[in-house]
C-alpha cells in the first residue's frame, strides 16, 4: 500500500485508477487464492474509479429512485469493502470540469439505483463505462471475471 501511495502522489491529477476491493474481509483469502500472481483468473470484487482525487462508484441505494452514483473524497477507504489494490488505467485527456460534465450528463442520468443488479449491472459494469468515457484503458479481465462467469449462467440479462 505504501508503494501505491507514492505512485498516486507522484502521478498527474488526471491519472485514472481502478480501485479494487474485496467485498468483505471474509472474501480476502478466497480472492487471494483465485487471483494470485500465477493464476490471476477472478475473484469477487467491488471496484470504483478514482480521478482528480475523488473516487466514484455505483451502489444500490435504499430508495430505488435515488442516484446510484456515489463520490468519495477519501479514495481507497470504504466502510464495508476491504481495499485490495489499485490499477493505473492511464491519464484522461479530460480536464476536471469536463469529468464533472461527463458525470452530470452521461453517468448520473443512466445509473439510477434501480438499475443495480448484482450480476448484470453492478459497480464493475459502471467502472467499465466510466473508464471508456474517460478514454483510458479498460477494466482488467481478472477484476470482472467472476461477474462475467455469473452472467453466462444467469437466465436473462437485464436492460
Amino acid at each position: 500500500r505504501v508503494h501505491f501511495e507514492r505512485e498516486a502522489s507522484c502521478s498527474p491529477a488526471n491519472t485514472v485508477f481502478l480501485n479494487v476491493y474485496d467485498l468483505a474481509s471474509a472474501a480476502s483469502i478466497p480472492n487471494s487464492l483465485l487471483c494470485n500472481s500465477l493464476l490471476k483468473t477472478f475473484g469477487a470484487f467491488h471496484a470504483a474509479i478514482e480521478v482528480f482525487g475523488e473516487e466514484w462508484g455505483f451502489y444500490r441505494q435504499p430508495n430505488a429512485d435515488d442516484c446510484g452514483i456515489c463520490r468519495s473524497r477519501f479514495p481507497r477507504r470504504h466502510p464495508v469493502h476491504v481495499y485490495r489494490q489499485s490499477v493505473n488505467l492511464g491519464t484522461t485527456p479530460l480536464q476536471d470540469w469536463e469529468v464533472w460534465k461527463v458525470i452530470r450528463e452521461k453517468i448520473i442520468p443512466l445509473w439510477p439505483s434501480s438499475r443495480y443488479d448484482l450480476i448484470h449491472c453492478n459497480c464493475i459494469h459502471f467502472a467499465e463505462t466510466f473508464a471508456e468515457l474517460l478514454q483510458v484503458k479498460p477494466v482488467p479481465a481478472w477484476v470482472k471475471g467472476l461477474h462475467e462467469t455469473g452472467a453466462a449462467f444467469s437466465p436473462a440479462a437485464r436492460p
